[in-house]
């Protein structure tokens, strides 16, 4: 983390390192998360509207929908206003945390440089699957899933979480060193949480943090300390998902 925290990466560079790795998966065969695809988008909103990213996430959601905590402040590592400092657990047993709050992100770009609050993401999920930002064709086409597992999809940039209590919920979860999130709204937007840790690589907080969309969504959180919900459905990520939205080659301390 320390080696890239303040480097700057440009698109391609970060599309070159990508490309010279063999594929993890067949195209087409199954699911596999990449935040390839988000730099990849990132070019194309460049190139299509003629500005950089900062300047259209500001122009078509910051400002439209009032967002007033979420900046796009890449490659600067200042982060705005009264905010909460990220700690990154070290991958040696007994090393002290790192302070990772200021750092680029720059590894990530248009897949998640993005600083915001609970309350703007709750604003901007909600928006978006009430149709605000996005014509209907667009959203049916993100709302069009791809299996993860048991109990997920993955769309266009969408998740799709399927709770114990037969709700389904949309949003996506998201990992830069220091912090977690899990932003999640019901399917007409009406009702939306964002859960936020201020750490990472630690595997007993991640898996922690589904259990907030049972407590808000099914009115009753999981049976403490049975790592799953009464059910057919688990409320828990399964392995393969605890690797999801992180930097490359980084691993998760359990």
């Amino acid at each position: 983390f320390e080696s890239v925290r303040n480097r700057v990466f440009g698109y391609r560079e970060l599309l070159d390192l990508s490309l010279a790795k063999p594929p993890t998966v067949t195209p087409g065969t199954t699911y596999s998360y990449s935040n390839t695809n988000f730099v990849v988008a990132g070019m194309l909103i460049e190139k299509l509207t003629g500005t950089d990213v900062g300047t259209a996430y500001q122009r078509r959601i910051i400002d439209p929908l009032d967002l007033d905590d979420t900046y796009y402040v890449h490659p600067s590592t200042a982060v705005p206003g009264r905010h909460i400092k990220g700690y990154l657990r070290p991958d040696e047993a007994g090393a002290p945390l790192v302070d990772s709050t200021r750092q680029t992100v720059s590894w990530a770009q248009s897949a998640g440089a993005v600083i915001s609050s609970g309350r703007d993401l709750n604003t901007f999920l909600s928006a978006l699957l009430r149709g605000e930002l996005t014509s209907a064709g667009s959203l049916a086409e993100m709302r069009t899933w791809t299996p993860v597992n048991s109990t997920q999809g993955y769309g266009l940039g969408l998740r799709r979480r399927d709770l114990s209590c037969g709700v389904s919920v949309y949003g996506h979860t998201g990992t830069v060193q220091g912090y977690y999130t899990f932003a999640f709204a019901s399917g007409d937007g009406k009702r939306a949480i964002t859960a936020v840790a201020n750490t990472s690589n630690n595997g007993t907080v991640l898996n922690t943090l589904p259990r907030t969309l049972e407590a808000t969504f099914c009115a009753a959180p999981p049976a403490a300390g049975a790592g799953a919900v009464t059910g057919a459905r688990a409320a828990v990520p399964e392995p393969s998902e605890r690797y999801e939205d992180m930097a490359p080659g980084r691993a998760l301390r359990r």
